[in-house]
């Protein structure tokens, strides 16, 4: 099949010249290493490749939203239920990091993406979400037990330890403050991801059911939702039905990113239900095909 892809996309009027397939020997062992050379006019894509590492790939991030969020929407707890039981609190801040640093990259190597999936966790939700956690570690120091050693009072403080009381502000919960407030004077993914990596080396683990940030919870349910619904657009011959009216193809795919900005996740979340609703679509059964 791969071998014929090329041949495809010509017989469906796609100009194929600006691309390059890699063809290797089928007897090759498993994690054999070998070198591959590329000749003009490709060298300069493969020096920008071998330069950041950053190969363009859209499709891919798309197909695996798409895969799992269906998992999270088919789920028997629902897609709240799954996101509460399967994800812990912390699981924001190494999934918004990601996402800081991917945007960082997208941001100055591909300005199109960068520009659609930046409308989800925009730097204003990072900071917001950032506000809620500061929030969060106050109520969590509020509610721990206190226990004393020699009469002075102390408390044990979750991924820090033993704290004694009249240390808890110098020793926990300033370092943590500080940085947050430095993430909310950045003003550019790259600025933010820099400082979101120092600000996880002094932040404290809370319980895994701490309530998660709504803007969080808004921007990870819409991301999840909009891709899906262009993969569903784009690869699955699914049409769009939006207050009475069918799009379908480039037009749907056109109308999905004029609510970018507009819809918030369940407003992307209740559109999904209603598109698998009204083309009858099996996820499972589409991609076993």
């Amino acid at each position: 099949m791969r071998n014929n892809r090329m041949e495809t996309l010509k017989n469906n009027g796609v100009d194929t010249s600006r691309y390059f397939t890699l063809v290797a020997n089928n007897d090759i062992p498993a994690g054999t290493r070998f070198n591959v050379e590329v000749e003009t006019p490709y060298a300069e894509v493969a020096k920008a490749i071998e330069e950041d590492g950053y190969v363009k790939n859209s499709r891919l991030h798309r197909r695996f939203i798409t895969a799992h969020y269906f998992r999270m929407l088919n789920s028997s707890m629902g897609w709240h239920g799954y996101l509460n039981a399967c994800y812990d609190y912390m699981y924001q801040f190494k999934m918004m990091t990601e996402e800081v640093r991917v945007l960082a990259k997208l941001q100055k190597k591909d300005r199109a993406v960068f520009n659609e999936r930046s409308k989800f966790f925009t730097l204003d939700v990072v900071k917001e979400v950032l506000d809620c956690y500061v929030t969060a570690v106050d109520e969590y120091i509020s509610k721990q037990p206190i226990k004393y050693c020699k009469g002075r009072p102390y408390i044990y403080v979750k991924s820090y330890g033993n704290c004694f009381i009249d240390e808890v502000e110098k020793k926990v919960l300033s370092p943590i403050k500080v940085m947050v407030d430095m993430c909310k004077k950045c003003y550019s993914y790259s600025e933010m991801y820099e400082t979101l990596c120092m600000l996880n080396k002094v932040m404290i683990n809370l319980p895994y059911h701490t309530k998660k940030s709504k803007a969080w919870v808004n921007a990870f349910q819409a991301s999840g939702a909009y891709y899906s619904l262009r993969n569903l657009v784009m690869y699955h011959d699914v049409v769009l039905p939006i207050d009475g009216v069918v799009y379908e193809g480039d037009l749907a795919v056109y109308t999905l990113k004029e609510l970018l900005g507009k819809y918030k996740g369940y407003q992307f979340n209740a559109l999904l239900k209603r598109t698998v609703e009204y083309n009858n679509f099996d996820f499972k059964k589409s991609i076993s095909q």
